[in-house]
């Protein structure tokens, strides 16, 4: 039997990586140098009141984001961001991007010095993007009055696209370094993810640009929605992650009841989660995994105990009635906005690669893939543990078991990166969990 460190060990940085990080740090600025050095224009000194509110703002923003699901934060910043695209000369946008950034880092007194390099070479190459898009489409001599209606709508529209992509896309290309997978897969699957969010953003940015034009001052007061739109953004993640925990200590309580069963889907999550980063996937799939794989078993809280802590084999219909609790379960988890497909992967990860798994009889690919994962990590804790009804397996027969199933009951590749895990662990000669003491009716009381 293998114990599992409680938290999964996150990807470092590889060597591609690190060559990554520093061409941004290296290539942000000094674009942003060269752009400047290349139109020589300043910003005049009607808006210098304008410009500074907004690098505070920017600092501000920088400084205090909101964290929002799967370790993912979203901050004011692309809004003051626009806004010196919209506001300021086109040399001077990235300069005061880079150094706002910067500002706002060092603030924030969190991340070393090289996290806090690449977010500022990150700005100042999306700003300087954005803002020479901005000044070159709003500059071009079109004729017909129509299209000059248009013209500044249109830059304006290619400004927040720019400003955008450019950012989501040097993000991508850490984050899949960072975990192995491919970039432009990264890029398709999460772009546009929070597009709400971004767009309310950008027009907050819209607003404080024309403010900026128009009446400087009023941007101090531009101050005081912005703050209500994070506290709500705030309070919505707050639910969300309340409402998790509370799903998970009811998952906690009632395997309680069982000494034998007690931190059993605590467990599931962590390894479904260290499983999912071993197979390369990005760290919000990771903890997709995790948070099914933590309330996986929420289903039985409807069984009937006696049936659960039985010590002999089940008739058909107390099988049937267990069965359930992989349906009954994704129900519940269904009904809440705080998780999204976790519920697919709570309802199917009795499935069996060959089909003749429940409750749907999926075979193969037609098996979510995360419920493939908390499948497999569902049956290794089961055999890493001590039961009323069996001893704890040693690790070489829980591999011969995974080894002798693959294909058969579970995916090949997962058991491959289960197998490699226990490998990993075997070499570091990590110490086997105890069997459990007998828990009192007084201790579930």
């Amino acid at each position: 039997m293998v114990r599992l460190s409680r938290a999964p060990p996150r990807p470092g940085v590889n060597d591609r990586l690190r060559a990554y990080l520093v061409a941004v740090i290296v290539a942000g600025p000094a674009v942003a140098t060269a752009v400047a050095i290349a139109d020589p224009a300043r910003v005049p000194d009607d808006a210098w009141f304008a410009t500074v509110v907004l690098v505070c703002l920017a600092v501000v923003a920088v400084a205090f984001p909101v964290s929002l699901r799967h370790q993912t934060q979203v901050s004011m910043v692309g809004a003051a961001a626009l806004a010196l695209v919209l506001s300021v000369p086109m040399g001077a946008a990235g300069v005061i991007a880079y150094g706002g950034a910067l500002a706002g880092r060092l603030a924030r007194k969190r991340g070393g010095l090289g996290e806090n390099l690449f977010n500022a070479g990150q700005a100042a190459a999306y700003v300087t993007a954005a803002a020479v898009c901005f000044a070159a489409l709003r500059s071009a001599a079109v004729p017909g009055p129509e299209i000059e209606r248009v013209g500044p709508l249109v830059a304006v529209v290619v400004a927040i696209l720019v400003l955008y992509l450019v950012n989501f896309t040097l993000v991508s290309g850490a984050v899949a370094l960072q975990v192995g997978a491919s970039p432009w897969r990264v890029w398709r699957k999460h772009v546009g993810r929070d597009g709400v969010t971004e767009a309310a953003i950008y027009g907050i940015g819209i607003v404080a640009a024309l403010l900026a034009a128009t009446y400087p001052w009023a941007l101090v007061i531009l101050v005081i929605p912005v703050y209500y739109f994070q506290q709500s953004l705030r309070r919505a993640n707050q639910l969300q992650s309340d409402t998790y925990d509370a799903l998970a200590h009811l998952v906690g309580l009632l395997e309680l009841r069982d000494p034998y069963t007690a931190g059993h889907s605590e467990r599931v999550g962590i390894i479904a989660r260290l499983l999912a980063v071993r197979l390369g996937l990005t760290a919000e799939e990771a903890d997709i995994i995790g948070r099914a794989g933590r309330v996986h078993d929420i289903g039985k809280v409807v069984v009937d105990p006696g049936i659960l802590n039985k010590a002999g084999a089940l008739n058909a219909a107390e099988r049937l009635e267990v069965r359930r609790h992989a349906t009954d379960g994704a129900a519940v988890i269904a009904k809440f906005s705080a998780f999204g497909r976790e519920h697919q992967f709570v309802r199917s990860h009795h499935e069996r690669w060959d089909g003749n798994g429940y409750p749907d009889g999926l075979a193969g690919e037609a098996i979510p893939f995360g419920a493939r994962v908390v499948g497999v990590a569902d049956a290794f804790d089961a055999l890493n543990s001590h039961r009323a009804y069996q001893a704890a397996k040693e690790p070489g027969a829980i591999a011969r078991i995974f080894r002798e199933g693959a294909g058969k009951q579970w995916d090949p590749r997962v058991v491959e990166a289960l197998l490699e895990v226990l490998a990993d662990h075997e070499a570091r000669q990590i110490a086997p969990l105890d069997p459990p003491e007998p828990v009192s009716a007084a201790t579930v009381a």
